[in-house]
């Protein structure tokens, strides 16, 4: 789900949205409330609605396609940051002999210190920077949003 692109396609969208109107509206107020004999005066009615609708239009998509841009920008670059900092436990537990539990999963903090995360069951884990409860199939943590490996 890239929520970036949506806003970018309704943006453009948008655009030719706000141009219609301010298109119909100036050719509907221009050609058919003013009287036949002001022709002048119905093409400047009409550019009045239609220019600053045009200038309206573009400026909505041009905000809407730089915010979709940016959303689209942090995404790449929250999953590049994540996929730079994979970390495993490489410390087997061999005392317990066959344990049904999997490795128990490191956390990445901020900090770049790695802390290993505490299995409350075998189905949740709690993350040791928050102390929040959480399923073990989840990659970050819910609450302060460091990663599971």
């Amino acid at each position: 789900m890239n929520t970036g692109r949506k806003i970018i396609k309704m943006a453009n969208i948008l655009f030719f949205v706000i141009l219609l109107a301010s298109i119909i509206s100036g050719i509907v107020l221009a050609w058919f409330v003013l009287p036949a004999d002001l022709i002048t005066t119905r093409l400047i009615i009409a550019a009045a609605f239609i220019v600053p609708g045009f200038i309206c239009a573009w400026v909505t998509e041009l905000l809407l396609i730089g915010f979709g841009e940016m959303i689209s920008d942090i995404r790449i670059i929250r999953q590049g940051y994540y996929k730079e900092e994979p970390t495993l436990s490489s410390e087997k537990d061999t005392t317990a002999g066959t344990s049904t539990k999997p490795d128990k999963p490191t956390v990445k903090t901020n900090t770049g210190k790695s802390v290993e995360a505490i299995y409350e069951s075998d189905s949740k884990i709690r993350c040791p920077e928050c102390n929040t409860t959480q399923s073990v199939e989840r990659d970050y943590c819910n609450k302060c949003n460091v990663q599971f490996k």
